[in-house]
């Protein structure tokens, strides 16, 4: 489970989000997230990624972020947010592939942004 899902969660159990969103409305809310979102759902998608790809491969979560020490970040959020994206998928152990982890990572990273 990702980020964006145990906040999507705790609003459903708060009474937030009242009804999902018909598929329809949410693909006209998801074009219609900012361009700067939107680039940091596709960056945190890459990370979520390569996180899985070193989990699979083996790698620990330890090597794993000192492999990324040398990475040059445009953003000040950029390290903090890795780190989370690392927890998050070193934690959940799962086997599935990068591609369905990536997948996963943008859905729950557009439902975040949209909830809020």
């Amino acid at each position: 489970m990702l980020l964006g899902n145990l906040l999507i969660r705790s609003l459903l159990l708060a009474g937030l989000l009242t009804a999902p969103l018909c598929q329809a409305a949410q693909l006209g809310a998801i074009k219609g997230l900012e361009e700067g979102i939107t680039a940091r759902c596709q960056w945190g998608k890459s990370m979520a990624g390569l996180a899985q790809e070193k989990l699979l491969a083996g790698v620990s979560r330890k090597d794993f972020m000192v492999s990324l020490d040398s990475f040059h970040y445009s953003r000040a959020w950029m390290p903090r947010m890795t780190q989370a994206i690392a927890d998050s998928i070193y934690r959940t152990g799962s086997a599935s592939s990068s591609a369905v982890v990536q997948e996963q990572y943008v859905n729950d990273c557009q439902q975040y942004y949209l909830a809020r």
